[in-house]
């Protein structure tokens, strides 16, 4: 069970455009219903494709959900480390941070 998780870890890094579709759609999906009330049926419907697409892409819903955290941290980081580059003062780094 990990090890798949750690594969879908190694996977964030070259994400095709429906891994990053069913990313985006499945993120609102979990904050609008929480993670035990959404349903990957409403999911594939969403984005107008089949369940087994979500799971070939990225197998169950808790694999699925520590996708999303973590390409979420991907972006933030991303986003930080291109901030700190421009050598801006804090407080406007930190405003369009936040934008």
């Amino acid at each position: 069970m990990l090890i798949k998780e750690v594969r879908m870890l190694d996977k964030l890094e070259n994400l095709s455009e429906i891994d990053k579709k069913i990313l985006e759609v499945s993120k609102q999906e979990f904050l609008e219903h929480g993670f035990f009330k959404t349903n990957l049926d409403n999911i594939a419907l969403k984005l107008k494709i089949g369940k087994g697409t979500i799971y070939r892409h990225f197998g169950k819903k808790h694999t699925l959900f520590l996708s999303i955290v973590a390409y979420m941290l991907k972006l933030n980081w991303l986003s930080s480390k291109e901030l700190i580059s421009k050598e801006l003062n804090f407080y406007k780094s930190f405003d369009i941070f936040i934008d």
